[in-house]
């Protein structure tokens, strides 16, 4: 299994000087104000840095095989959709993530993930949808919830950092007669990197009957998660941006969500890829 080879390959008892070792870039000179200076880069926040591990990898076990991942009509295109089951029950794994959740590769970053939530979760056909955000969320945690019908609340933050529970708790109350009630929250700020634990706010919206969404743009990186599942603290939805790894540049972005939260018939993206046949009058979805 090519996706197996590739974890052996990086195992490591020093991973983080293995992994600079790897870095795209390193050593680079640019232009400075008095001559060349060594490039550093400092911007991980807006993306991460290409891998020479991983482009390795691409060139040697995915490119020459690539197809459409959605046919296995050639043995390319059974070889690339079986290495894409193989990164979903990867992922899967590392986020506790059980049968009853699945993961999404969602196209551009986190945004992306949180566009289609707004579908997937039902925003659309609600009577009365309300969103709660957190104090310190990026665009692309406010925009795709003011664009839609949802009624968007702003949590204010605690003085000692995250969002005030409090005030979480009355509006949650404000808002019980809701027919779609959401928190969606940061688990770390992409400005000044302050973190939010999960697990508070996750029991307080599972005891009003509120979904839990977890945007880790920035925090994904850094920090462990799970979703928890089957417990007071569950995630209904992470979304997570790899092209802010270390060897992310041009990954998918990821949507984990519980299956359970869906309240939509028909694929958030109908075309290719989503159907197991189309006809003049008729098709099925996959």
């Amino acid at each position: 299994m090519p996706l197996k080879e590739f974890i052996a390959s990086i195992a490591s008892d020093d991973p983080i000087a293995a992994f600079r070792g790897g870095l795209i870039g390193e050593g680079m000179m640019i232009p400075g104000c008095n001559g060349d200076v060594p490039l550093v880069y400092a911007d991980y926040v807006a993306s991460g840095r290409a891998l020479r591990q991983v482009e390795d990898f691409i060139t040697a076990k995915v490119l020459p095989f690539y197809a459409n991942s959605h046919t296995e009509a050639s043995f390319c295109g059974g070889y690339i959709t079986r290495l894409r089951e193989q990164a979903r029950a990867e992922i899967a794994r590392i986020t506790a993530a059980n049968d009853d959740c699945a993961v999404i590769f969602t196209g551009a970053g986190a945004t992306a993930g949180l566009n289609r939530l707004v579908t997937l979760l039902g925003v659309d056909v609600a009577e009365n949808p309300v969103v709660l955000i957190g104090p310190y969320e990026h665009h692309s945690n406010i925009l795709p919830w003011r664009e839609s019908r949802a009624k968007v609340v702003e949590i204010p933050e605690h003085a000692t950092g995250g969002p005030d529970l409090a005030a979480l708790e009355r509006a949650l109350k404000d808002h019980a007669k809701a027919d779609l009630l959401i928190g969606s929250f940061s688990a770390a700020s992409n400005v000044t990197g302050i973190i939010t634990d999960p697990d508070p706010v996750s029991r307080l919206l599972k005891q009003y009957g509120a979904l839990s969404v977890w945007d880790y743009a920035a925090g994904g990186p850094y920090l462990p998660f799970d979703m928890n599942s089957g417990t007071e603290t569950e995630k209904d939805a992470v979304v997570v941006s790899p092209h802010k790894f270390a060897g992310g540049p041009a990954a998918s972005g990821v949507l984990i969500l519980r299956k359970g939260a869906v309240h939509r018939d028909v694929p958030s993206w109908p075309g290719g890829g989503t159907v197991r046949f189309v006809s003049p009058w008729n098709h099925d979805y996959a």
